[in-house]
């Protein structure tokens, strides 16, 4: 058969589809393609994660025995071992031996987060100014929702923070410096009452402490009691609107105390955050 042929042919063949699709007899189904099938111990994870998440094993209690499992489901014994291993990797359960043992299961936390946030930043070499760009738009806000949300514990956590920044040494001791201020982030954070924006900053907790710790690259140290009198006024500046619960007064605030610390941290926005 010569090219045209084939041409008039193909031709052909898409005319009758095309009238098949306009059957009487009714619509021509659609293609189903390619079914994706999931291995046993992804199935098996799968039920026992969406049983985790929806309360069915509270938290602290143990999943079935793995025999149990055997036995209920008909799977191998590795099977079950991969699909715990699976939730154990997550987060979602905490294996112990002994007699008093198994996989306990616990919810969702901080930690579970910062793990993988962890991960993230690690493995995608993350910048100081993608951090600074990323506190920019977060601590604002949960300094706006301190302010709304604060009860009297807040209060008290934010102010006790607030005197031992005042109390601590950038100069003589970083280390705790750098603990101290990190503290009041974190307590503006609680203060917020979101739990999942609360958590992500938790979450970076470790980057920012690694950012605290470039002070001696970035500044010379006849300056360092200047910024450390900046950051104070600052942390007193945006305590003193969450505590007079002014929203707009702290988010403006944390947002000013932010873009000041990017700015002095500029030289170094491109330096990789490196988390131990």
């Amino acid at each position: 058969m010569d090219a045209s042929g084939k041409k008039s042919l193909n031709a052909g063949r898409s005319r009758r589809t095309a009238q098949d699709d306009q059957s009487p007899d009714g619509p021509v189904r659609a293609k189903l393609g390619r079914l994706k099938v999931l291995r046993s111990y992804d199935a098996l994870a799968e039920i026992l994660r969406e049983c985790i998440l929806e309360g069915e094993y509270a938290e602290g209690t143990a999943l079935p025995p793995e025999r149990d499992i055997v036995d209920e489901t008909g799977l191998s014994r590795g099977s079950v071992r991969e699909a715990l291993r699976r939730l154990e990797v997550e987060g979602l359960i905490v294996v112990k031996t002994g007699r008093y043992g198994g996989s306990i299961v616990r919810r969702p936390d901080e930690d579970t987060l910062r793990h993988f946030i962890h991960l993230f930043v690690r493995g995608r070499q993350v910048s100081l100014g993608n951090l600074n760009d990323a506190r920019g738009v977060l601590e604002p806000g949960l300094a706006y929702l301190a302010a709304m949300h604060r009860n009297a514990k807040d209060i008290d956590t934010l102010q006790e923070a607030t005197k031992k920044l005042g109390k601590a040494s950038l100069r003589d001791d970083p280390e705790t410096y750098n603990n101290v201020n990190l503290e009041w982030h974190l307590a503006v954070a609680r203060a917020s009452d979101n739990e999942l924006l609360g958590a992500f900053l938790v979450a970076i907790s470790h980057a920012i402490q690694e950012q605290g710790r470039l002070h001696k690259t970035v500044f010379d140290p006849e300056y360092v009691p200047e910024i450390e009198a900046a950051v104070l006024h600052a942390h007193q500046a945006v305590t003193s609107a969450i505590i007079a619960g002014d929203p707009a007064a702290a988010r403006r605030r944390m947002e000013r105390h932010i873009n000041a610390y990017a700015g002095r941290t500029a030289p170094l926005a491109d330096k990789k955050v490196s988390i131990e």
